[in-house]
């Protein structure tokens, strides 16, 4: 899949600081299953680069290349998945190479149903984050994420709804990076046609640091919401291609205010499946 995109809020700064960017992605999503009889086991990968298209912005571009290994197996574990795999990030792209390797992530996880009164798709997952500059003592933001997530999908006269949740937990090796945030979001499907579709998305979340920062004098507290519509166009006449729009905006408020900001997001991308 390959996109160009435009914000008016490039490095999500307070307004009045904001300056405006256009930057190119490509994305590469390769995939294979190896049938083992009972089991199954998925092998997939993400690689995601970006090119800004003025020089000073390029400290914002992204490269991220991630490998996962996925298991099930329905007579041991039923319906439920688990999946475990390695990523790095970098920025500055000089080429498809990163000037700048930030760091990287190992993590594992599992994801099922779980019927509760509604039936619900609960995901669990822990990651190992380890930056490659990884700050002055009390600040390290090195350390393990425990995340929890529950997903409710609701079907009927031709929509499609999702009502999620989720808690994360950072534990930092700087005491001063200690967090933990509350997620929600819903999500709604409206198929349009045959060839067009749409979906519009809100996500909160919500996020308290555990210690006072010495600089500020207080611990650290955000909300952030986003709203998003996404537009899709399957040509008939190309299997596997579509076209894509789409328009987001965000907002952050703090309790500092240098962490306050406002972005929006104007997207258009092809996409080919084969």
């Amino acid at each position: 899949m390959g996109g160009l995109n435009y914000s008016d809020n490039v490095a999500l700064v307070p307004s009045d600081q904001k300056e405006s960017g256009t930057w190119f992605d490509l994305v590469f999503l390769p995939g294979y299953r190896f049938d083992l009889g009972s089991s199954q086991l998925d092998l997939s990968g993400i690689f995601l680069w970006e090119k800004y298209t003025k020089k000073d912005q390029a400290p914002e571009e992204i490269q991220l290349n991630q490998v996962t290994l996925g298991y099930l197996n329905p007579g041991m574990l039923g319906k439920w998945k688990l999946e475990g795999g390695y990523r790095t990030f970098g920025t500055e792209n000089d080429g498809l190479v990163a000037k700048s390797q930030e760091g990287n992530e190992l993590f594992f996880g599992g994801n099922g149903p779980l019927d509760l009164g509604v039936p619900l798709i609960v995901t669990a997952k822990f990651t190992q984050r380890v930056l490659t500059n990884g700050g002055t003592e009390g600040y390290d933001p090195d350390g393990n994420l425990y995340q929890v997530s529950a997903r409710w999908t609701l079907k009927g006269n031709g929509l499609s709804q999702n009502v999620s949740g989720g808690f994360d937990l950072m534990d930092a090796k700087g005491q001063y990076k200690d967090n933990q945030a509350l997620r929600l979001g819903y999500g709604l499907d409206l198929p349009l046609s045959q060839t067009m579709g749409l979906k519009t998305a809100y996500d909160l979340k919500k996020t308290d640091y555990s210690k006072a920062d010495p600089a500020y004098g207080v611990a650290e507290s955000d909300l952030r919401h986003r709203v998003s519509a996404e537009g899709t166009y399957r040509f008939g006449g190309i299997e596997g291609l579509a076209a894509l729009g789409e328009v987001a905006y965000e907002t952050r408020s703090s309790n500092l205010d240098a962490r306050t900001y406002t972005a929006s997001l104007f997207k258009i991308s092809a996409l080919y499946s084969f």
